[in-house]
Order: C-alpha cells, then sequence, then structure tokens
C-alpha cells in the first residue's frame, strides 16, 4: 500500500459535450498505484471507496478522483444498493451546480 491510505488516481474537468458530466483519465503511472490497492482490498474482502473531491488550487482541474481501501464504519450498518433513479442521477445541490457550471 502506498504511503498514504488514498491513490490520486486522475483529475476532472467538465465534459464538453455532455453537459453535468466530469472526465478525466488514469495515466499508467497512476494505475500502477492502484495495483496494490486492489491487491490488499482483494485479500482482505473489501472494496474500494472512490473520492471525487474538490480542488483547493485555482490552476489545474477543478475536481480530482481518488481511491482507498473501503475501512467501513461499524456506526454505519451495510445497506443494500438503490437504483439510482433518472431523475436522482445528479445528487449536486444548486449551489454546487452553480459553483462548477454544470
Amino acid at each position: 500500500m502506498p504511503k498514504s491510505d488514498f491513490v490520486r488516481l486522475t483529475g476532472l474537468f467538465r465534459n464538453k459535450t455532455k453537459k453535468g458530466n466530469l472526465v478525466g483519465t488514469a495515466r499508467p503511472e497512476d494505475l500502477k498505484q492502484l495495483v496494490p490497492v486492489i491487491k490488499e482490498a482483494l485479500g482482505d474482502d473489501k472494496g474500494i471507496v472512490f473520492f471525487v473531491v474538490k480542488s483547493k488550487f485555482d490552476t489545474g482541474p477543478p475536481y480530482y478522483l481518488s481511491a482507498a481501501i473501503d475501512r467501513g464504519n461499524p456506526a454505519r450498518p451495510e445497506k443494500p444498493r438503490r437504483k439510482i433513479e433518472e431523475e436522482d442521477e445528479d445528487d449536486f445541490t444548486t449551489s454546487e451546480r452553480e459553483e462548477i457550471d454544470l
């Protein structure tokens, strides 16, 4: 596992053709960092949690995607996944929507 629990996979930018979507490409060197995370998660029968995080820098991508092994939360019991209805597909609040110009 890398020094940090989180592995940065890619920066995310607004998709120019599909409003409301973000896009980014993980480079081979980024994917190599993900391999130990996947191996450890599989070895411990754990999942991997993906995070979309707003960048605090003025230059570069406005968001980035990172991953970490799911450490679980004993206070939060596992729930079955719910189907995402079409009208629920964008959970951004109005202020977040305006902020990132979706």
